[in-house]
């Protein structure tokens, strides 16, 4: 029986890590570890997540680092990456579990990825993420690798600390062409949204990931039709269905596509 490692990489989230962890810890399939690696928290995020497991562990300094220092110390045939500002849904380990038994050749898998935000521009934010809920390859990037081969390709990019999981996507595919998609979600609680806040984190992420990503995958044109992708473009209807929270979210986008520019 092939197992999974769950690695789930954190710095200062003692508001979300436990609901993080709780989804995990009551799923029905069991797996075969459950690692934090914690970027030197100084809140109580390290405390709790030792109530939940044993393999507590501490290294930075993004977490691209902590996602590859965890995987070294993985046993699992499979890795799973999850963040602890997210939740996966019930039955997500059972649904991997049945791929992972039932496919032979290297393969990762993509994983929905709901939002759970608060406020007008958070309201925004998730209009504009639930276009991606249909499965569309200019946002998707697998989640769950074998081990084995995550490893022969050096893990994540630790120069890259925005799209570093485009990055490794791209590059496991480029070699193994099988991705696999589960019907089952994980949920991303981005909590209360400001626009000054989201501002600020389009600018982290031009400076730290984006160039870099660009730079190394050249005729990977299909992650820029930005500020929105393809799947905004076949649900028309959303937007007059909502039409202030649409106009909100193309204020939102076009606005971190000047930040991007201007970084």
């Amino acid at each position: 029986m092939k197992s999974i490692s769950i690695i789930i990489c954190t710095r200062n989230n003692e508001n979300t890590i436990e609901q993080c962890l709780r989804s995990v810890v009551e799923q029905k399939l069991a797996y075969r570890e459950l690692i934090v690696v914690d970027n030197h928290s100084t809140d109580h995020t390290h405390e709790i997540a030792e109530r939940f497991t044993s393999q507590v562990l501490t290294c930075g300094p993004e977490r691209s680092a902590q996602r590859n220092f965890g995987a070294k110390k993985a046993i699992g045939d499979f890795l799973l990456f999850i963040d602890s500002d997210m939740t996966i849904d019930a039955g997500l380990l059972t649904e991997l579990g049945t791929l992972i038994q039932t496919n032979s050749e290297p393969f990762c898998v993509c994983i929905p990825e709901k939002t759970a935000a608060k406020g007008f521009w958070g309201m925004c934010h998730k209009f504009e993420r639930d276009f991606y809920m249909i499965g569309d390859p200019s946002v998707d990037a697998a989640r769950c690798y074998p081990r084995k081969e995550f490893l022969d390709l050096g893990g994540f990019k630790e120069q890259i600390s925005a799209t570093e999981d485009w990055d490794l996507h791209d590059r496991f595919v480029a070699k193994y062409p099988s991705s696999l998609r589960t019907h089952t979600c994980i949920t991303h609680h981005d909590g209360e949204i400001t626009f000054i806040d989201q501002m600020r984190k389009k600018r982290y992420y031009a400076k730290t990931g984006s160039q870099k990503y660009v730079l190394a995958h050249t005729r990977l044109v299909r992650k820029l039709p930005y500020p929105f992708r393809v799947s905004v473009f076949k649900q028309p209807l959303r937007f007059v269905q909502h039409p202030i929270i649409g106009l909100g979210s193309i204020v939102l986008k076009f606005s971190e596509l000047i930040v991007v520019l201007l970084k």
